[in-house]
């Protein structure tokens, strides 16, 4: 699936990878797309986390720690991860939905279904929304503090 002929998709598949692994060690922000793609298509692939761990090389409690993010697959496992449930390493970084900007077509940018489900839900609140969009780093600080409490 990922493996051109002139190495061109091995190497975006690295970075892919890379940027995979360096956002499933970022714990501080609770990253949890990850985790929950790997489970959601291990489970629509009909394998058990006992399953998917023996065909990766690794236990079943591996296997929970990477879905729910408390353990960081190797590099090795993660290529497996993704050749074994058949996943695009883009579907597994959040940005499978591509936006392209209205004021430049050469720009183009592929999130994630729950970015856009977050981006629709805060825009039912047109106070809170306005508010973001014109102090982004303060309302945000402020939503997080209040949260925190």
């Amino acid at each position: 699936m990922f493996f051109g002929y002139f190495g061109v998709n091995v190497v975006v598949l690295h970075i892919n990878i890379v940027i995979i692994v360096l956002l499933l060690d970022d714990r501080r922000e609770g990253f949890m797309i990850i985790g929950d793609r790997i489970k959601t298509e291990r489970i629509n692939k009909g394998l058990s986390q006992d399953a998917l761990g023996k065909l990766l090389g690794v236990s079943k409690v591996s296997v929970c720690g990477y879905e729910l993010g408390t353990r960081t697959p190797s590099l090795d496992t993660l290529i497996k991860i993704i050749n074994i449930l058949n996943l695009d390493p883009n579907y597994l970084l959040g940005r499978d939905i591509s936006v392209v900007s209205d004021n430049d077509e050469n720009y183009s940018v592929s999130i994630s279904k729950e970015d856009i489900e977050i981006i629709e839900e805060l825009k039912k609140y047109p106070v809170l929304y306005n508010k973001i969009i014109t102090s982004t780093k303060r309302t945000i600080e402020l939503i997080s503090r209040k949260i925190s409490n």
